[in-house]
């Protein structure tokens, strides 16, 4: 192999590896930012439509469960949604008496 095609090989090397490493870390801050919208939206459903009498510290809001809400009397945005599937969760766990959130935990399911 000449000098030239060594250099053009590791040229298309650099590109593929830099577009491959631009796109997980696009990838990461669109679901950051996701996870960032989506969070309150499930803690307030939680606090609007959930019991935390249950006997239960970890409770699951889904996407579709705030459209449910949506067509009742709610009004989410979730316009920032439409590329996820309704599985995608919010478990939210509370201290069992206080009632409070004490943590958060996001799964998403987007395209």
């Amino acid at each position: 192999m000449g000098k030239t095609k060594v250099i053009v090989v590791i040229v298309l090397i650099i590109i593929v590896g830099g577009a491959s490493a631009f796109y997980i870390f696009n990838k990461t801050e669109t679901n950051r930012k996701l996870e960032n919208k989506l969070t309150p939206l499930a803690e307030d459903y939680f606090q609007n439509y959930m019991s935390a009498n249950t006997g239960s510290n970890i409770y699951e809001v889904t996407l579709k469960d705030l459209k449910k809400a949506n067509e009742e009397d709610a009004n989410y945005d979730l316009s920032s949604f439409s590329k996820c599937q309704d599985d995608t969760t919010v478990k939210i766990t509370i201290d069992y008496n206080t009632g409070k959130v004490t943590k958060t935990e996001t799964e998403l399911n987007c395209k």
